[in-house]
């Protein structure tokens, strides 16, 4: 039940709870397709959930090539899944992803072309019903890096909890799916809970982190990003 509670009182300090499913004719939750890119104003919130601060930096993520990978018995065409500063070059990390019929699959991390990690995991099933979970392994960084240093090979759940929220940004107001990650440091040590907001046929259009604490035992509000700025291969919704 406190799950359930914290929950709803994060939905309710970016967006309101409608009843109906996602539309699934919008498109895939991830166009994916080389010069897409998608930047995020990242808020800094107080234990309320009120924002505290707005951080100076702007970040992103951006689709910067394509590249085949042996999966599924055949070659799968990837793409690169880059954290980026709009003005600057693309990191050289990134996360190799790409559409499948269930979902969007999370398929390894790359280096340049270097290749440090492969698999097939289905991270955010799509089309999704409420209560869904999937077992992949961790797709979360911030959009400043990977600062809780989770090691690359820990693997995790991802929850549809929810098929309708509206969540507002300074480009729309958008209904959602929304997906929620349990963030682990191993095996053992939970972190807390990340939300996904996703805005099919347009990407990823908010994240709101809340980390959990064993002095308190419970969840409290650290971060959100709000996407501002986009651009997609068929053009602004």
């Amino acid at each position: 039940m406190k799950t359930l509670l914290i929950f709803f009182s994060l939905i309710l300090i970016s967006c309101n709870l409608g009843t109906g499913p996602a539309d699934e004719n919008a498109g895939p939750i991830i166009p994916l397709a080389v010069g897409n890119y998608w930047v995020y104003q990242q808020y800094s919130l107080n234990n309320d959930g009120s924002v505290s601060f707005a951080v100076e930096d702007l970040r992103g993520y951006k689709i910067t090539d394509i590249l085949s990978v042996s999966l599924n018995g055949g070659n799968q065409k990837t793409f690169k899944y880059t954290r980026y500063a709009p003005g600057g070059d693309p990191y050289s990390e990134a996360k190799l992803i790409y559409n499948g019929k269930e979902g969007i699959y999370y398929a390894g991390i790359t280096d340049k072309d270097t290749i440090k990690m492969l698999f097939n995991d289905l991270m955010f099933k799509y089309p999704a019903n409420k209560g869904d979970e999937t077992t992949a392994h961790t797709f979360y960084y911030y959009i400043f890096g990977n600062l809780d240093n989770i090691p690359d090979s820990i693997v995790t759940t991802y929850t549809c909890v929810s098929t309708d929220s509206l969540f507002s940004t300074p480009v729309g107001d958008f209904r959602c799916i929304v997906y929620k990650l349990k963030l682990m440091l191993d095996n053992i040590f939970y972190l807390g809970d990340v939300y996904y907001f996703f805005k099919p046929g347009l990407g990823l259009v908010g994240i709101i982190r809340m980390p959990y604490s064993y002095i308190t035992n419970e969840h409290f509000y650290s971060t959100k990003d709000i996407l501002i700025d986009y651009k997609i291969k068929w053009g602004k919704l």
